[in-house]
């Protein structure tokens, strides 16, 4: 595998398995990404009477120095083969966070917490320039390119299997290149 790129701005882990990725066109971020700040604010819109919570994660303030660093004082946790830079890169350009793979390997970049308060979407604005190659959750060659895990509460619920380590209920969002859009995989 020469490399995995992704481009992200929201929490994240990534996986590879395959030893190699299949080649999409690079291209740089065209367009300067909107700037958003970690908030947490309610807004009341014109036709909704409910009050909504919004939590942003802003990755367009990076100037120089260290991305650890800088990551850590966001509140972000760099595990596994995140810490490691001869495994995995981190770079920022144009207010993005780019990741590249070196090898197949799993490195988490983990938030535990987005603040109190109830929320009814995740929006992420995220991207993959390479993905691995042959993966597909359809055939069930499942390999992720960059995915997302947003667990609900703290309470761990078995999973049922010595490997597994037990977890709140949690739902994982992925980038794939060839899978249907709109539809869960197991």
């Amino acid at each position: 595998m020469k490399g995995l790129f992704t481009a992200l701005l929201t929490i994240l882990i990534v996986t590879s398995g395959s030893n190699s990725f299949s080649e999409q066109k690079e291209s740089s971020i065209s367009e300067k990404l909107p700037s958003v700040t970690e908030s947490s604010h309610s807004s009341k819109p014109e036709n909704d009477t409910s009050q909504k919570n919004t939590f942003l994660i802003d990755f367009s303030d990076y100037e120089e120095g260290s991305i650890e660093e800088w990551l850590e004082k966001k509140g972000f946790e760099l595990k596994e083969a995140a810490k490691d830079r001869t495994k995995l890169d981190l770079d920022v350009d144009e207010g993005a966070l780019f990741l590249e793979a070196k090898k197949p390997l799993m490195a988490l970049i983990v938030k535990e917490s987005v603040g109190s308060g109830k929320y009814s979407r995740i929006k992420i604005e995220w991207g993959a320039i390479k993905y691995p190659r042959g993966a597909s959750y359809e055939e069930k060659i499942n390999n992720e390119a960059l995915l997302v895990l947003v667990f609900f509460g703290d309470e761990k619920i078995s999973s049922g299997h010595l490997a597994i380590p037990d977890s709140p209920y949690f739902i994982g969002l992925f980038l794939g290149r060839h899978e249907k859009l709109n539809k869960a995989y197991k």
